[in-house]
């Protein structure tokens, strides 16, 4: 239906597709590293990649950035105000975003102005791009527009409230986005309303739609919905707060998200859940599966995570603040997303970060108190994924200079702070020396030198 748009870029909107599945066939990297960051400023929009390994994002600073694949600003181009819509990339070689100042903007891939079309509010809603070209995106002014590639009305739809959700396309064509009237809306492509279904608070997600057409939107009243081609309910699950995430569909039919209540979700097609995990408040970046099934998502404890199929964790890299953007997958294993730390990052696997002058980010860690000590210590974890300490994917262990192990330690959920009385498995206090203090989390091991004396 879409492979044209497709075949121009590796990852062309927010979602990958027009259904906004948040699906590609590529692989993310198997450990998250810093290849390269860009500070431009506080980034909520989602990167969009084309085939030659630019990215497009927005930021707050009022500038739609396009970056190089090896993280040098190729050009920025100025709106008005901030950018928190994230671009779509037409096969004309535009890049079309909006803009809080209420322009949607098309620009070329140089940089230059192709056209711009004002509405009558704010403009945080993504683009999406039609098999004819046509544009699709809301505004606060309470409308859906469709614009013609040139940038001229085709047809706009009132739908009595902000329209901040970005729309989807079905495979049939229709075009689905939410309202802050709570109502989700079908459209059919002349711009009629073919239905539309009510919820109990405001819709502000985007909706993703499955093969067989069902589209899974999340709405302010804390429930995820399932509802059919036709406007019929399936299901709806229960969250525990807001669900501003847009889903994802997995390749074999699992349904991702987040909410607000700090959780992250699996559900099968039927609305049963699979697993959840346990993050941190206020999850608001939607999720991407990469051609492996890794789900790549940020997170309000400053972490991207990467979760293997089954929900538990697999990588995960540590930003400066809370990550609203949502990540795109792109070539040789590389991961974008941006922060609002004012930084978008480049996330690939460690051996091919080889080289990078960038500065780290700070990784988790351990930090020994005395040391050197008589006994006890106390370890304290430091940068500690919430998800990680949450899940009790934590694992400790002493080690001695010959590699032995001496003894490993329990950690119950939540610790972050872990007392040791420095004896061993078998409850013998264990000699004075030097001892290594070792963190396993997903692939990853850390290590601290303990010198311990009697």
């Amino acid at each position: 239906m879409f492979v044209s748009l497709s075949a121009q870029a590796v990852w062309p909107m927010k979602g990958h597709d027009a259904a906004r599945t948040g699906r590609t066939s590529l692989f993310g990297p198997n450990t998250c590293a810093l290849k390269w960051r860009y500070q431009m400023a506080t980034v909520h929009s989602s990167p969009a990649v084309d085939s030659f390994g630019t990215i497009y994002v927005g930021a707050e600073d009022g500038y739609l950035y396009a970056i190089n694949a090896n993280g040098s600003l190729k050009w920025r181009y100025p709106t008005g105000s901030w950018v928190r819509s994230s671009p779509a990339l037409s096969v004309h070689g535009t890049v079309c975003a909006g803009s809080n100042d209420g322009f949607i903007y098309a620009v070329n891939r140089d940089g230059s102005l192709r056209w711009r079309y004002q509405t009558g509010g704010p403009v945080g809603s993504s683009p999406v791009i039609g098999d004819d070209s046509t544009v699709y995106v809301g505004s606060d002014d309470g409308y859906l527009y469709a614009l013609y590639p040139g940038g001229t009305l085709r047809w706009r739809y009132y739908m009595n409230s902000n329209v901040f959700s970005s729309p989807a396309i079905g495979p049939d064509g229709t075009i689905y986005v939410g309202s802050y009237d709570g109502y989700l809306y079908a459209m059919n492509p002349g711009g009629s309303m073919k239905w539309r279904f009510p919820t109990d608070n405001a819709i502000g997600g985007s909706p993703a739609v499955g093969a067989d057409g069902t589209v899974y939107f999340g709405s302010f009243d804390f429930y995820l919905y399932a509802v059919n081609a036709s406007g019929a309910l399936k299901w709806k699950y229960p969250t525990g707060y807001w669900v501003l995430s847009s889903p994802a569909i997995s390749g074999d039919g699992k349904i991702y998200f987040s909410s607000s209540d700090g959780y992250f979700y699996a559900l099968d097609t039927t609305g049963s859940v699979r697993w959840t995990l346990k993050t941190s408040n206020d999850l608001r970046s939607s999720p991407a599966v990469d051609g492996r099934g890794t789900i790549f998502f940020g997170a309000y404890d400053y972490f991207v995570y990467a979760l293997n199929p089954d929900g538990s964790i697999r990588s995960f890299f540590r930003t400066y603040d809370r990550v609203y953007s949502s990540p795109a997958v792109g070539n040789n294993q590389t991961v974008y997303v941006g922060s609002n730390d004012g930084y978008l990052y480049a996330i690939a696997n460690a051996t091919e970060v080889d080289g990078c002058q960038m500065p780290c980010v700070n990784e988790p860690g351990l930090a020994l108190f005395p040391n050197p000590s008589r006994g006890p210590i106390t370890i304290r974890l430091t940068n500690m994924p919430s998800a990680v300490l949450s899940a009790g994917q934590v694992a400790l262990r002493i080690r001695n200079v010959a590699g032995r192990t001496v003894c490993q330690l329990r950690i119950t959920r939540n610790a972050s702070v872990i007392g040791w009385d420095c004896r061993d498995n078998a409850d013998r206090p264990i000699p004075a020396g030097v001892y290594f203090v070792e963190l396993r989390l997903g692939e990853k091991t850390y290590s601290e030198k303990l010198v311990l004396t009697r």
